[in-house]
């Protein structure tokens, strides 16, 4: 089950970015879109890193265009998301990220042919469960409330799940290295793409002159953090079916909540999360879900 492993690596690395990304948020950019923009140059540097170090193998036009097209989405879902974060809490958008999973898994099975067990199935619907309720700072169905909102995420949602897709699609056929290397290019056009857009590329020329370099350097270290984790979870994509590895990356909330606990408790200066009973209780039974759907789709 090695693949689990890298996907929870993923995960944590995830998490920690989370943190970095609203510390930076909250202090030093008003504009969340800015992120976005400065993600593409670390995987530029990541596909240098690559083409140096490992054996790029030829390509043909197809597994070209599907892998650069995989990086450009991997860029790309981030704008409806930081757009939905300026106007609405975080709390009330990381559970719609629980589309994902459920996308990826008719995407699979309907270009990539992949078929889950019974036990799967319904492991994938206990983390799936668990995954929106730990989410949640309470029972609230209001998080899909037909809102402008909700549509940025089902959008930035569906704009992800084609990432996994189009990798796997390719990375059958090919080594995982060179299938790497040209999504991370991909993710650097992304970046370049996005530039082209006036209003955009006003953001970053503002943010950019406004930035100190303590902050920059903490900047560009939260997107190499997250880079590695794209890394681990696409060798997870690599080694086992996309729907399961995306649904066991859903669990990310319960990461997110252990180090919120962690800095509520030990450095509440930095972050304060809730942690009354109610809460707690709540998070305990989607955690039980989460462990419960784990056990069920290992083989």
């Amino acid at each position: 089950m090695s693949w689990i492993i890298y996907t929870i690596f993923g995960v944590l690395l995830f998490s920690i970015t989370n943190y970095v990304e609203k510390f930076i948020i909250d202090k030093k950019i008003k504009e969340p879109l800015f992120l976005a923009i400065t993600s593409g140059p670390t995987y530029l540097i990541f596909a240098i890193a690559i083409f140096l170090f490992a054996h790029i193998n030829p390509v043909t036009f197809v597994q070209f265009a599907a892998l650069i097209s995989s990086g450009i989405f991997l860029i790309l879902y981030l704008l409806p998301y930081y757009t939905a974060l300026k106007s609405e809490e975080t709390s009330r958008l990381i559970p719609l990220f629980e589309f994902v999973p459920i996308f990826v898994l008719i995407f699979s099975f309907i270009f990539l042919k992949e078929k889950l067990e019974i036990k799967e199935l319904v492991g994938f619907a206990f983390i799936l469960t668990g995954g929106i309720g730990i989410s949640l700072k309470k029972f609230d169905l209001g998080i899909f409330a037909l809102r402008k909102s909700f549509f940025l995420l089902i959008l930035s949602s569906l704009f992800y799940s084609v990432v996994p897709i189009l990798f796997k699609y390719v990375v059958l056929s090919l080594d995982f290295w060179t299938a790497f290397f040209y999504q991370s290019i991909g993710a650097f056009i992304g970046t370049v793409l996005i530039l082209f857009y006036p209003p955009y590329r006003k953001i970053f020329r503002k943010q950019w002159k406004k930035l100190p370099v303590l902050p920059t350097f903490f900047l560009f270290l939260n997107h190499g953090i997250g880079s590695f984790g794209e890394l681990a979870i696409s060798f997870a994509y690599f080694l086992a079916p996309v729907a399961l590895v995306t649904v066991i990356a859903g669990t990310q909330p319960f990461f997110v909540l252990l180090i919120g606990v962690i800095l509520s408790v030990w450095f509440p200066h930095i972050i304060e999360e809730d942690i009354k009973k109610s809460t707690i209780l709540l998070k305990f039974i989607a955690i039980a879900l989460i462990f419960i759907g784990a056990f069920l789709i290992q083989k």
